[in-house]
């Protein structure tokens, strides 16, 4: 199957404050959560990038990762935001079949000072 550059789907998740370390970040703009909440993907495609903004940035040497979940496991699909960078992004390949469910999981290895992370996931259409 090929897939058509000019055919893509955009998901943003967000968090209003501050990230909490192993919690989740949810769809549009609110806290963040320690209950997951999955996104159903009503069609077959591939997440082909992530782009990660926080308003503030960690701080010190902090790395905060962002990954995708697929149907409640890890993927291969995450964003870091490391120190004083207030952006991070991911390019890659992850399939994802009709109906498979996603969603994001925040961590951090320290302290973060982050705030008001906009997380937004690419997807590219089958074609």
């Amino acid at each position: 199957m090929a897939y058509d550059q000019a055919k893509y789907y955009v998901l943003t998740f967000g968090v209003a404050g501050a990230p909490v370390n192993n919690q989740y970040v949810l769809p549009g703009f609110t806290a963040i959560s320690a209950t997951e909440a999955r996104l159903t993907i009503p069609l077959a495609c591939r997440l082909s990038d992530i782009s990660v903004f926080c308003r503030v940035a960690p701080g010190g040497a902090i790395v905060d990762t962002f990954t995708v979940l697929v149907n409640g496991v890890a993927s291969v699909a995450a964003a870091t935001v490391t120190g004083a960078a207030v952006d991070g992004t991911w390019t890659g390949a992850v399939a994802i079949a009709a109906d498979d469910d996603v969603s994001i999981l925040f961590t951090t290895d320290g302290a973060t000072a982050a705030q008001d992370p906009v997380v937004t996931l690419r997807f590219l259409k089958f074609v």
